[in-house]
């Protein structure tokens, strides 16, 4: 039995009481600041010690790899390594025709004139961040970091791309429309009013094949979470040949390798994000050597076969009585060392 993230944990140990002999693993893919849910007295170890209660009854904790995200609590044996992953061939990442994006982009555009704003010009190029719009995620720095690029490409009198910040809702986001409705307030607020028409908003209804051809058709990525768990939308982007700029946190810095598929800034550097757009936007060379670099390296550890491999290694180790141990070890290096493979 999975238990995936903290919601349903509290089943965890209604299970064990009706079959003490249940194999479960629990599943954590959200960033759990571990030193704050490991400091007596904070709201965040109230919390963890909560859930911990019940957690703690699983026989695996499998986190995304990165150690600040699990609590001191947690017995070292217990802990295993699985990044966050996306499919190759579903919706989000298959090839497209130009006909097939053509469609798409139409019902983008359709999406737009019904929030009341201008059709993206596909003749211009664009920048993108797709996301939830969640205030972790970053959208403030994301219209500045825009507003400074396009103060320098314009004392350059350099072509200007519009911007797109777009991504899904889902049923459990309360900041969703919130954080909509302040972009759209920022927006309207100066200096951004001069160019409010060349930035395109959208919480889309879930439509892959939508984000596929916005990603695709986009000249350059944003990510800049101020906190993250893995994102795996950084390597979708990357598979699509997209230099990613993104914020240092979570688990993007395992995805980008920095100035190579794409470029990694402290949190905060708005500046130096510009510089770096500004760098893939006007230099040729520059960015077809990012572009081709991020194809072929985009992290093959990331998608949906090793993860069904991940996963039907360690269900074969506890079905078949064979406990790990994990210690911080990633599951797809175990399988293949323990397999001969």
């Amino acid at each position: 039995i999975v238990i995936d993230d903290p919601q349903p944990s509290g089943l965890i140990p209604y299970i064990k009481q009706a079959n003490p002999d249940a194999k479960i693993i629990y599943r954590s893919h959200i960033q759990i600041v571990g030193s704050l849910a490991s400091q007596p007295g904070t709201p965040q170890r109230t919390t963890w010690s909560f859930l911990w209660e019940k957690i703690q009854h699983a026989d695996y904790f499998v986190s995304h790899p990165m150690k600040m995200f699990i609590p001191d609590d947690v017995p070292a044996e217990q802990i295993f390594y699985m990044p966050a992953t996306t499919d190759p061939l579903d919706g989000l990442n298959k090839p497209l025709t130009e006909d097939q994006m053509s469609i798409y982009l139409k019902q983008f555009n359709a999406l737009l004139l019904q929030e009341g704003q201008t059709p993206l010009d596909e003749k211009r190029p664009y920048i993108i961040q797709v996301a939830r719009f969640d205030p972790s995620k970053g959208i403030p720095d994301v219209l500045e970091a825009y507003r400074k690029l396009r103060d320098m490409l314009e004392k350059q009198q350099k072509p200007i791309p519009q911007l797109v910040i777009t991504g899904n809702s889902s049923i459990d986001d309360p900041d969703g429309v919130p954080v909509y409705n302040l972009v759209k307030r920022i927006l309207e607020s100066e200096p951004y009013t001069d160019f409010v028409d060349d930035v395109k908003v959208v919480r889309l209804p879930h439509r892959d094949q939508v984000l596929n051809t916005l990603l695709r058709k986009s000249e350059v990525v944003l990510q800049l979470s101020l906190k993250e768990g893995f994102e795996v939308k950084v390597t979708e982007a990357l598979m699509k040949g997209k230099p990613v700029v993104a914020y240092k946190v979570g688990g993007i810095p395992l995805q980008i390798q920095d100035g190579i598929t794409g470029h990694l800034v402290e949190v905060g550097d708005i500046t130096q994000v510009a510089q770096h757009l500004y760098d893939l936007l006007t230099d040729e060379s520059h960015y077809q050597c990012m572009s081709k670099a991020a194809a072929e390296l985009a992290g093959k550890d990331y998608l949906t076969i090793p993860n069904a491999i991940c996963w039907l290694y360690l269900a074969l180790q506890l079905v078949n009585g064979e406990k790990l141990e994990g210690h911080y070890q990633w599951v797809r290096a175990l399988a293949q060392k323990n397999l001969g493979k």
